[in-house]
């Protein structure tokens, strides 16, 4: 499966996830807590966001898909 978007955890330094899923294991949280709620959600004082996933150099193709 192809990765379109990934989990940021806005900390400082931010924090970045592959998934919902391993967001709430890292973080020892239930998943179906979280996983219905849309995103960007509240987590203690800090924000959960999904953002796009770019991979290799950033060049014009990816640009037009922002």
């Amino acid at each position: 499966m192809e990765r379109k978007t990934v989990i940021i955890y806005q900390t400082t330094p931010p924090e970045c996830y592959g998934s919902l899923q391993l967001f709430c294991d890292a973080k020892d949280i239930k998943y179906n807590t979280f996983s219905k709620k849309p995103l960007p959600f509240k987590y203690g004082d800090y924000e959960v966001h999904r953002v796009p996933f770019f991979s290799g150099a950033w060049g014009e193709k990816e640009k037009k898909k922002i």
